[in-house]
């Protein structure tokens, strides 16, 4: 038989006969020819990819991509390919691997070729959820906590309901109370349901809120007690913030307390002074060497008498008692202007001081002593603070001995009239003319600690009940004998200086008040500067019943009525006349005043 070139399906070629080349399933290209005449490809036949598609390919195109090849000369017609799977989630959050078309027949959310359900992101999947007010809806675990409900398990129905019957604790917020009961009853009485099988025991109602006026006027919703940590004014339980008008506050000023930051309505009503809005209690804090005025510019020149001026006009000012010219300045400088002078025990090196100026040198140049000499004579210095200050120390210079060696007596009086007061031997302090240095020393006005001063001997102190060292509108420096004062250190608050006394209100009684807001705004009658609702005998003074202070008796009647008739015990007449009559005659003691002129007037 003739023969011809025969393409193999694995692409050589071979000359055979035709029915020989049909046999080993070759493509035959005519009798005669040969194989150098003819170009023979791979035989081609459908290929399944791994898709799931098909194509028409050689066998090895086919085995590169993957796929699986049907055979030479198949048509993919001829052929059903295998469909992939992948992880298809479901609307209930349950996840099936299964193919493209059985995920979408399904409803589901197919995710891709080849993926597995260990990888898929499905959504959570859904079950009943018991909600507070008794019903129940197919949703989420993490949203059925959200909504406060009780979960009843992944793929779990509402039909049958399940949230029929079950009770909790239920806690009222209104009226920060609780009770067992049903979802449903307690949605119904507006409470918070805590939970299927729960107890009003074994749960934490949370505290009820309402709205809450801070200090500077706005509003928040807390809790009662939050709002008071806040120094806030709470409003009640469940009040809304829109439904209320915050108060700013201020500064409030009081005789006998310290200022306080609350708003003018409590204010008013607790008989203080209010100070604006938005006022603060701030202090200013002051250290007074002398050196210079107030303005801290203006220098102080030895000698320059600083009773009258505007030395201190902005934060106190200074007057004196006894047998003295008044207060002066004192250059204390070692080898300076004072040098050679009659004060050699005041050169302690400390720069100017304070002193009562001596009688024996009256010369003055214009507002100058010429030649300035500590009095040798009992006399006071007094600092009339111009607002409500707090004195924390001061330097005692040369304290010379008087009776009983004691050197001064340092008083703070406040706005009521109440003192702590400082006995200073005359030994605290040195004198470096004979003894060496320092010559002075400091003495703490914040301490009834006894102090020991560098001379050796301590200094005591006592105060009045009631004394307020933040509110003080005086301090006294009553020298014995000579001496002087430096380095006032004080702040001074917000607050007036003015007295307060003893103020009878209709209907009240009686209370501590400055006279303005006794007469003016209460109708009250005021009883006078430092006056005290109780007298020296023990009696209310806001009575009918006449008393020394409105009988007009005279001094000594009534002195010595007091003094053997009625001190309050455990207090000397002396003490006792010196601490009520303090401001009337600070020089003066009991013995000297019964010796006054019956005419003489006591108030």
């Amino acid at each position: 038989q003739p023969k011809g070139a025969c393409c193999l399906p694995s692409g050589d070629c071979a000359v055979v006969t035709q029915p020989t080349c049909l046999g080993l399933g070759g493509e035959y290209a005519g009798v005669g020819t040969v194989c150098v005449e003819v170009e023979c490809d791979p035989a081609k036949g459908a290929c399944c990819l791994p898709s799931g598609g098909c194509i028409v390919t050689r066998q090895s195109d086919c085995n590169n991509a993957g796929g699986a090849y049907q055979g030479d000369f198949v048509q993919c017609g001829e052929v059903e390919c295998p469909q992939p799977k992948g992880a298809c989630c479901l609307e209930n959050g349950s996840c099936a691997v299964v193919t493209s078309s059985v995920c979408a027949s399904m409803g589901g959310i197919y995710q891709g070729n080849l993926t597995t359900c260990v990888g898929a992101n499905c959504p959570d999947p859904k079950g009943g959820c018991c909600l507070p007010n008794g019903t129940c809806q197919v949703v989420s675990q993490a949203l059925c906590a959200q909504l406060g409900g009780l979960y009843q398990g992944d793929f779990s129905t509402c039909s049958p309901n399940p949230c029929q019957g079950l009770e909790g604790a239920c806690c009222l917020v209104a009226t920060n109370s609780c009770f067992v009961g049903t979802a449903a009853e307690c949605a119904a009485s507006g409470g918070l349901y805590q939970g299927d099988l729960t107890t009003c025991q074994t749960v934490d109602c949370p505290e009820p809120k309402g709205a809450c006026c801070l200090t500077d006027g706005t509003c928040v919703s807390t809790t009662a007690v939050e709002c008071a940590i806040a120094g806030g004014v709470y409003q009640g339980n469940l009040v809304l913030c829109a439904d209320v008008d915050c108060d700013v506050v201020g500064g409030c000023c009081f005789c006998d307390a310290p200022c306080t930051i609350m708003f003018e309505a409590d204010c008013t009503t607790a008989g203080g002074e209010y100070l604006g809005d938005d006022t603060d209690c701030m202090t200013d804090s002051y250290a007074m060497d002398f050196s210079t005025e107030d303005d801290f510019l203006t220098p102080l020149v030895n000698g320059q008498f600083v009773e009258e001026g505007v030395a201190f006009g902005e934060l106190f000012s200074l007057t004196s008692t006894g047998a003295n010219l008044g207060v002066a300045v004192f250059d204390t400088t070692m080898g300076g202007v004072n040098s050679g002078g009659p004060d050699p025990d005041l050169l302690v090196g400390l720069g100017n001081a304070l002193i009562l100026q001596s009688q024996d040198n009256p010369a003055m140049s214009g507002n100058v002593f010429t030649t300035p000499n500590d009095e040798a004579d009992p006399g006071t210095m007094i600092f009339t603070f111009h607002r409500a200050a707090t004195v924390l120390s001061l330097d005692l210079i040369d304290l010379c001995p008087g009776p009983g060696e004691q050197g001064a007596t340092v008083t703070l009086v406040d706005r009521a009239g109440l003192t702590r007061a400082y006995t200073v031997p005359a030994g605290f302090t040195r004198d470096i003319a004979s003894q060496g240095p320092l010559g002075y020393d400091t003495l703490d006005l914040t301490t009834l600690s006894p102090q020991l001063g560098e001379g050796g001997a301590s200094a005591t102190a006592v105060e009045e009940i009631g004394f307020n060292a933040s509110n003080v509108g005086h301090l006294r420096v009553k020298f014995v004998s000579s001496g002087a004062v430096d380095n006032v250190v004080f702040d001074l608050g917000p607050c007036p200086s003015y007295a307060c006394g003893a103020c009878c209100v209709p209907g009240e009684g009686c209370i501590t008040q400055t006279w303005k807001t006794c007469e003016d705004d209460l109708d009250g009658d005021y009883q006078g500067d430092y006056s005290r609702c109780i007298d020296m005998w023990g009696d209310p003074v806001c009575n009918d019943a006449p008393d020394w202070q409105t009988v007009g008796c005279s001094s000594s009647f009534w002195l010595q009525a007091g003094v053997q008739n009625a001190w309050p015990a455990g207090l000397s007449p002396d003490d006792l006349f010196s601490a009520v009559f303090v401001d009337v005659f600070p020089d003066v003691t009991l013995a000297e005043a019964l010796a006054l002129p019956d005419d003489t007037a006591m108030n």
